[in-house]
């Protein structure tokens, strides 16, 4: 799980970088080379880990909310299903006892 998170986050890091130093190279009409990922790097990597994090404990946040109400629409099935066993218990005895009554 920790790989798998790495490797996310060096591949949307290295999208980033690819995207600003576009951006740059675009503005000084040139590749403005590895200087300027160095630069990045030295300059941005600590917000961008941050911010990564925080993106993705909100998303494993919002997994959990969604597991929380399947797990509560479970239980609410398997209660309904209790109901009906319960129901259809007090049918069998009603029905047994009229059985008996006639014999």
């Amino acid at each position: 799980m920790k790989q798998e998170y790495f490797a996310r986050f060096l591949e949307k890091q290295r999208k980033k970088i690819d995207e600003e130093k576009w951006i740059e190279g675009t503005r000084i009409c040139r590749d403005p080379g590895q200087e300027f990922v160095t630069n990045w790097i030295n300059k941005n990597a600590e917000k961008f880990r941050k911010e990564h994090s925080l993106g993705e404990l909100a998303c494993a946040f919002k997994e959990l909310e969604e597991m929380l109400v399947d797990l509560k629409n479970q239980v609410i099935d398997i209660n309904k299903l209790i109901e009906y066993v319960q129901d259809i218990q007090d049918k069998i005895e009603i029905a047994q006892e009229a059985l008996q009554d006639r014999e």
